[in-house]
């Protein structure tokens, strides 16, 4: 893919999770990317469960194993990692790895909150993910992040975030773009030309003032605020119309309409899986989610 010269596509590598990938694939993954200097992405310490099982497999906690074996450095971006303790984060902090956090997904699922004030106070920048794709939009993501915060703490004000949304919008340019192995990113010379045009005509954002406009976007009513969309150089969305936006449409309600069909014949009734096609199952004791 990188021969083939596509500016949108950088390449990663991925391991699913400590609890999940054997302690030799690791050890494969480091001999092959011994020179490899693009992001590494892994799920870790998304559950309370997860923490637990790494703890009877390996003895230690899965991001203080990944300290441990000396895995963790500038490429690794930590998914979740929802569920660490003082000295993990500050072995985070230290390696130089990043931590992408899914506020949404963690809430959809039940997971956890992100302990926000802790990585704010050590400097770590966060990184929006989507990981369960239940939402995709990193201004909603921003304000489960800080609403959570708030709910858990009692407080409106977040220690080392005197701006909420100015301060995690560039935490997460910055951090964003190390995950998705951009080197710069954002509006600065040498970065890929991505940008986002604000319909500052919406609604929600009428009357708001320049130096108010970031926490508008992030803290107002949900809504279309982009008028144009920029990706590597290229229009897609002008005043707010995709060049393929009828075919996109049709072949996402084509296959939403799949799914929407697909889960209509496989319901769980009284906690057995129901389908037309098969006797009920009892859920695997290795699902680990509710």
């Amino acid at each position: 893919m990188e021969a083939g010269n596509r500016p949108v596509i950088h390449v990663g590598l991925a391991l699913h999770s400590v609890r999940a990938v054997r302690p030799e694939s690791f050890d494969h993954l480091r001999r092959l990317a011994e020179d490899f200097t693009g992001p590494i992405h892994i799920h870790v310490a998304e559950q309370v469960a997860e923490v637990e099982a790494c703890l009877r497999a390996t003895g230690a906690r899965p991001v203080a194993w990944l300290a441990r074996e000396g895995y963790l450095d500038p490429r690794w971006q930590l998914v979740h990692a929802t569920h660490t303790d003082a000295a993990e984060r500050e072995a985070i902090a230290r390696s130089g790895a990043g931590v992408v956090v899914c506020p949404t997904t963690e809430a959809n699922l039940g997971d956890g909150f992100v302990d926000l004030p802790a990585w704010a106070e050590l400097g770590v920048p966060l990184a929006i993910g989507s990981d369960s794709h239940v939402n995709r939009d990193w201004r909603e993501e921003l304000r489960w992040l800080v609403y959570s915060t708030r709910l858990l703490t009692q407080r409106r004000g977040i220690a080392g975030l005197p701006s909420p949304a100015a301060s995690l919008f560039t935490g997460a340019q910055l951090a964003g773009g190390d995950a998705a192995g951009q080197p710069t990113w954002g509006l600065t010379p040498g970065a890929r030309a991505d940008a986002l045009v604000l319909a500052t005509d919406t609604p929600t954002l009428l009357g708001a003032t320049p130096e108010h406009l970031l926490e508008a976007v992030v803290f107002s009513s949900p809504g279309p605020a982009w008028s144009d969309v920029l990706v590597a150089g290229r229009w897609w969305l002008q005043r707010g119309r995709h060049p393929r936006q009828g075919r996109i449409h049709a072949r996402f309600k084509a296959a939403m309409e799949t799914l929407w069909e697909t889960a209509r014949l496989n319901v769980p009734v009284n906690g057995l899986l129901v389908s037309q096609n098969a006797e009920p199952t009892e859920p695997s004791a290795d699902d680990d989610r509710p």
